[in-house]
């Protein structure tokens, strides 16, 4: 489930890195000119190399390994940052650069990834604040304005991580409701947004999604004969089996009315037919409903899987087919194949 709530943390993350990338093309084009012109060749080499590896990220931001780009762009700052430590920049204050570049780099990871670059970062700047490096061309700090700039590194990556971290999880409780049903505390049909999508068919390359199309047979007569509180509760129950029958890679969606969606990632053929079985009767089985109806429910199945020719779209219209068949054959069972 946080997997899939994730998608649209990282679809945000990457439109940052996109601004970001554009900005940063901007500035460090207009910067490495002005330390050209003064001729400041280390820092000019310096911020045309990250103009170039830029204008890469930004090709990549267009191709299936756009999810790459947050990283390739915290390199790059990180290599500008330490550069500017290092060499000093123009007139010894590249080092004041330093502080939104790390805010900057933070903020387009996330926590965890976040606590990495923070480490690797501050591990290279103590190197060279501290450490003798051996040559004229760096710049050498004075204790207190090392130590200084250290210490105010330090707090600045845990401010910003702590912010990211208020950030994410505030925007994973907001999705959270928008995307579950009152009724059966599933997720609903938004769940399956553009960007959720788009993974499942960039992955269908690498994997097959089985995608189980899950009906209440004759459920317009239930609620007819018993009413509509009696068709909420047997709601309930098959959403209290579904919770149960998944693994934590799999997603279950009220997906209208009587019909379920259930989508089975990384999920062989054969499990994927007796998950779905294994659904059917303990839904048939189901005490509470007997005692409710004094008969048992049943339900429909059609089962289709996402394959390298065959996207989402194509195979949730394939288990629709395949449940409606299961209805004209008779209804409570399992239909994978035509």
């Amino acid at each position: 489930m946080r997997r899939i709530l994730d998608v649209s943390k990282g679809n945000k993350k990457l439109t940052l890195t996109v601004y970001l990338t554009l900005i940063g093309f901007v500035f460090l084009t207009a910067f490495g000119f002005i330390s050209w012109y003064n001729s400041n060749i280390k820092t000019s080499s310096t911020l045309f190399t990250a103009v170039f590896f830029g204008v890469i990220n930004l090709y990549l931001l267009k191709t299936k390994y756009r999810d790459f780009t947050r990283y390739i762009l915290s390199i790059i700052v990180a290599l500008i940052g330490l550069s500017l430590l290092a060499f000093g920049g123009q007139d010894a204050t590249g080092y004041l650069w330093t502080f939104p570049l790390m805010a900057m780099a933070l903020a387009v990871l996330s926590v965890r990834e976040g606590m990495c670059f923070a480490a690797a970062y501050l591990l290279g700047s103590f190197s060279v604040l501290f450490l003798p490096l051996g040559s004229e061309t760096f710049v050498h700090y004075e204790p207190v304005t090392a130590t200084r700039y250290f210490l105010s590194a330090f707090a600045l990556c845990c401010i910003t991580l702590v912010l990211v971290n208020i950030q994410e999880n505030t925007n994973r409780q907001l999705r959270l409701k928008t995307v579950k049903d009152d009724l059966t505390g599933l997720f609903n049909r938004a769940i399956l947004d553009h960007n959720t999508i788009e993974q499942i068919n960039l992955a269908r390359n690498e994997r097959s999604d089985y995608l189980l199309l899950i009906d209440i047979d004759h459920f317009k007569k239930i609620n007819d004969n018993f009413g509509h509180s009696t068709g909420d509760e047997i709601l309930v129950i098959l959403g209290e089996i579904l919770n149960t029958s998944m693994r934590d890679s799999d997603l279950a969606i009220r997906w209208g009315g009587e019909e379920f969606l259930v989508i089975l990632q990384r999920c062989p053929s054969v499990h994927a037919q007796k998950i779905a079985n294994q659904i059917r009767i303990e839904f048939e089985q189901n005490q509470r409903i007997l005692q409710l109806l004094q008969r048992p429910a049943t339900l429909s199945i059609g089962i289709a899987a996402t394959s390298q020719n065959l996207m989402f779209d194509k195979a949730l219209s394939l288990a629709d087919s395949r449940l409606y068949k299961a209805k004209s054959q008779g209804r409570n069972r399992v239909v994978f194949s035509e």
